[in-house]
């Protein structure tokens, strides 16, 4: 059931974003962390505790898109992950890179049953041969959507 929030009934969902570039070391899986909160009116994420996470309040069916982008870069691949629990994958993608001149850029979604309790995050790879930076754009980059679907 939505919940009520500021005088009306709100479907959990929130929309997250980095607001900077997050270096992504090389050959390592890493959560991608998301500083602010573009609208949370459930408060389904937090800025200041475990930022890569968005845990669930409300059992239900969840939309959920994430977005993310690196830096130009023409060696190794890239991948995204979309993770529950820290444990399960239930949505990747991998891409080879092939220029030094373009943005990699990622968008990922799944549509899945959730629990209370549960939390998703998005997870990155790279294999560059060294650090390399995700990109921030605007609003727009890198973010993360987790949307109440339905009972």
């Amino acid at each position: 059931m939505p919940i009520r929030g500021a005088g009306h009934i709100v479907a959990p969902y929130c929309r997250i974003r980095n607001s900077a570039d997050q270096a992504i070391p090389n050959g390592a899986v890493t959560l991608v962390t998301f500083n602010t909160d573009v609208e949370d009116p459930t408060d389904m994420h937090s800025t200041v505790t475990n930022t890569g996470r968005v845990t669930i309040a409300m059992p239900g069916i969840y939309s959920i898109v994430g977005n993310f982008c690196y830096e130009p870069n023409a060696t190794g691949t890239r991948a995204m992950y979309i993770e529950l629990n820290a444990v399960t994958n239930l949505a990747e993608s991998h891409v080879p890179v092939n220029s030094a001149s373009y943005y990699t850029m990622f968008n990922i979604a799944d549509i899945i049953r959730l629990a209370a309790g549960d939390y998703v995050s998005l997870y990155t790879y790279q294999n560059s041969g060294g650090n390399l930076n995700s990109k921030s754009f605007g609003s727009n980059l890198p973010h993360l959507v987790v949307v109440w679907l339905s009972p």
